[in-house]
């Protein structure tokens, strides 16, 4: 109650615009039928990586969003700084909180005619936003990433550019397949073994990097197609059952917005799972490929092309070790 209290306190306060804009009615990921502006002019968005990230890159960047904080304080937008080089210091975006710590007066002050959130991650506040502005979410976790930017985009009033910046992706994608032919014959397998938590981890759906993936037609070990088809994108792992998730190739990420490396990576593995690179077809034939993690996971048309780039650089051509020829 104290929190709707000074919500609405701060918003008596502020002048809203003179002329009422042009709206439209737009449907979000829940279902709801939300009038928004015809043309946001001042937009929040309330998650960094997923949607922050394609409005800075599709030229529409947010008054507002949710970023992280570093252990010293200052406060970064994570894959936006590293991939599109845009900062809170840099640019026009204020911090309006982290995740599940929102900061509903910052959100309220900066006056916004637009809040994008998440469906799934973020429903306990919802009703809380909409009575600061329009709030509509897309989803948190999409079985497709590129029809949650779409999304974003049309929320934004910018499909336009969408469709341009599809195209695009398109062309890459047919040249990527003219590189790798065999790629239906060719197992890909991402695991992780994660500084975090300590665990081996292993994905079916891991952002751009499984887009890529798919979209260029690379199978994935039977359990990975069997998680996929029961709806999971992520599992912990024993290490003793690691051999049962190999591929051809084996794909693990390190975060360089922490200062991560390869070599890190490589002796998190050789802590958690020992004898590793005996067990893993993929690292015994040198198939194994370290990528940065915020080029992997996020969701947008550079980090797209970057794993196309990624994938055809280390596979395309390549004389290759197949697990069935063992």
């Amino acid at each position: 109650m104290k929190k709707y209290l000074a919500i609405a306190f701060l918003l008596s306060g502020l002048s809203l615009p003179a002329t009422a804009q042009e709206t439209r009615i737009f449907t979000d990921s829940a279902g709801r039928e939300v009038t928004i502006p015809a043309s946001p002019q001042r937009i929040v968005a309330l998650h960094d990586t997923s949607i922050t990230l394609p409005l800075v890159e599709l030229g529409k960047p947010p008054v507002g969003s949710l970023g992280r904080v570093r252990p010293d304080g200052s406060r970064y937008l994570r894959a936006v700084e590293t991939i599109l080089h845009t900062s809170f210091e840099n640019s026009d975006i204020d911090f309006v909180g982290q995740w599940a710590q929102f900061d509903l007066e910052a959100i309220a002050a900066l006056q916004p005619d637009l809040i994008i959130g998440l469906s799934g991650c973020q429903d306990d506040i919802y009703d809380q936003l909409a009575a600061i502005t329009a709030t509509v979410y897309v989803p948190c976790r999409p079985e497709d990433a590129l029809e949650k930017i779409r999304m974003i985009a049309g929320a934004a009033g910018i499909v336009d550019r969408y469709e341009t910046r599809i195209g695009a992706y398109r062309d890459a994608i047919e040249q990527a397949k003219d590189f790798i032919p065999e790629a239906g014959e060719i197992t890909v397998s991402h695991i992780q073994a994660q500084g975090y938590d300590g665990k081996v981890h292993v994905y079916a759906d891991y952002g751009a990097l499984t887009t890529v993936l798919d979209d260029i037609g690379f199978a994935r070990p039977a359990p990975v197609d069997a998680m996929r088809a029961n709806g999971t994108d992520e599992e912990i792992i024993s290490p003793e059952v690691i051999e049962r998730y190999d591929g051809d190739f084996v794909i693990d990420t390190f975060r360089i917005d922490q200062d991560d490396s390869p070599a890190n990576m490589l002796s998190r593995w050789a802590e958690m799972v020992p004898g590793y690179c005996v067990a893993l077809h993929a690292c015994r034939e040198g198939q194994f490929i370290a990528l940065p993690r915020e080029h992997a996971s996020p969701q947008s048309f550079t980090t797209l092309q970057y794993n196309i780039n990624y994938v055809v650089t280390h596979i395309a051509g390549r004389d290759f070790a197949p697990m069935d020829a063992e």
